[in-house]
């Protein structure tokens, strides 16, 4: 359900809350208007691994990604160039990411744990019934 939205010019933010977790998305007008976004529908979110970013703390500075998920990692399965990697949030959802194996290797990424999941709200696809 969408908690709330800002309306900026020409964009639009809005907040979902999908049963304690809040992800936020960007939508452009035409995108706003072709949907009738309406927050009393349910509304379901989509986020493409690859645009998820994987992050083992957040830094001492403010991040322009607008979604900053806690989470510990449940799965990683690693191929010839990428890694999928499987984080479970606080609110019990799951979240995938796509990097690729040298940077978990760098990040030293291991099953169980804790790391947060980065992405921008404009990466957000949002779909309502």
């Amino acid at each position: 359900m969408i908690k709330n939205i800002h309306h900026y010019h020409d964009l639009h933010i809005l907040a979902i809350d999908i049963n304690g977790l809040t992800i936020y998305a960007e939508l452009n007008s035409f995108a706003y208007q072709n949907l009738s976004v309406d927050p009393d529908k349910p509304t379901m979110v989509f986020i493409k691994a690859p645009h998820v970013s994987v992050m083992t703390d957040l830094p001492p500075f403010r991040l322009s990604a607008e979604n900053q998920i806690k989470g510990i990692i449940k799965k990683i399965e690693t191929g010839a160039v990428n890694t999928l990697i499987e984080l479970l949030t606080e609110s019990g959802h799951s979240l995938f990411s796509v990097i690729t194996v040298g940077s978990c290797e760098t990040l030293q990424l291991k099953t169980g744990q804790s790391v947060y999941a980065v992405f921008r709200a404009n990466q957000v696809v949002i779909a309502q019934t």
